[in-house]
């Protein structure tokens, strides 16, 4: 696809255009430490992408993120903050040493 000329694709619903890879390659290069949690949050709200309820739609955009690096559009982010993937109520299993 020849994203220099103007031309775009739509994922998650959402037209991608070259401006908007731009923006995201601007959030990675200006938060090289971010997680790929806290660049699609960062990317639906400066895109204000919500859902018809108002929600914030951060999933749309991380999933969207995958499927840019999968098509070899962006760089792979690193999953840099494992906690924010697990529930907060999880613990790992106690094991019996005994």
């Amino acid at each position: 696809m020849l994203w220099g000329m103007g031309l775009s694709m739509v994922l998650q619903g959402r037209v991608v255009t070259a401006a908007d890879l731009d923006q995201i390659r601007t959030l990675q290069t200006t938060h090289p430490g971010w997680s790929r949690r806290q660049v699609s949050v960062a990317l639906a709200t400066a895109w204000d992408w919500r859902t018809a309820a108002g929600r914030l739609k951060d999933m749309a955009a991380r999933t969207l993120l995958g499927k840019l690096e999968a098509r070899g559009r962006l760089p792979s982010l690193k999953i840099t903050d494992i906690d924010a993937l697990l529930p907060a109520c999880w613990q790992p299993p106690s094991v019996d040493t005994g």
